[in-house]
């Protein structure tokens, strides 16, 4: 999936999931058995986004400081590529983030490379990091798993059925943050090096001023 068909899935794909209506397989209090798309996500745009990233770091670093004949015609399109990835990252960040992030628990280890992925059990949205999840309510199917919601869901006004959901993560908010960061400091080793012109800002652990809890 390229640069550009990540940034269309983010900003206008994934809002589909929150737009139309079509039946569901889980009960809301006080709602109609309705949700917004007929699947769940696919290609987790998310989770492809930080992947992405951490993949092109790791080759950026080895073009800049192990590779002798690397040249700016060889660089500075990874460097593009980087810095495109690290403003969608932002965005993520910005959805994902709790000021609680540090006390929350981590019920996954979603960020490993064999992450196993959970669909928001009402739009059916991809869960990356953030999510309100009940384990004493199940999903509907041959899983059992806990039922467990998207930020945004919650923030609607669903439920599960006893009330009882609870802030989660599936990893770790400083993980995410110091890897974006990462990715920063190899931009401005390339662009010490010549190869690179721009230089995105630097996060710290208070960037983000929204918080979605």
């Amino acid at each position: 999936m390229s640069i550009r068909s990540l940034e269309i899935a983010l900003y206008h794909e994934l809002p589909v999931y929150r737009r139309y209506a079509v039946p569901c397989t889980l009960r809301f209090p006080g709602e109609q058995k309705t949700s917004r798309v007929c699947r769940s996500e696919i290609f987790r745009v998310k989770r492809t986004i930080y992947d992405t990233l951490v993949q092109r770091t790791t080759t950026l670093n080895t073009l800049v400081n192990n590779t002798p004949d690397s040249t700016l015609n060889s660089v500075n399109p990874l460097c593009k590529e980087i810095a495109r990835l690290i403003s969608l990252l932002d965005d993520v960040l910005e959805q994902e983030y709790s000021t609680q992030h540090r006390r929350l628990r981590q019920v996954t280890s979603n960020f490993a490379p064999d992450g196993r992925g959970h669909p928001c059990d009402f739009c059916g949205a991809d869960i990356f990091l953030s999510s309100f999840r009940c384990d004493s309510c199940t999903s509907r199917g041959d899983s059992g798993d806990p039922i467990c919601l998207c930020p945004t869901c919650v923030v609607e006004g669903r439920a599960c059925e006893c009330g009882s959901m609870v802030p989660v993560q599936s990893g770790s908010f400083r993980e995410l943050l110091r890897n974006r960061n990462s990715a920063m400091i190899r931009l401005r080793q390339a662009r010490e090096a010549g190869f690179y012109e721009d230089e995105p800002e630097e996060l710290s652990d208070q960037w983000v001023t929204k918080t979605i809890y």
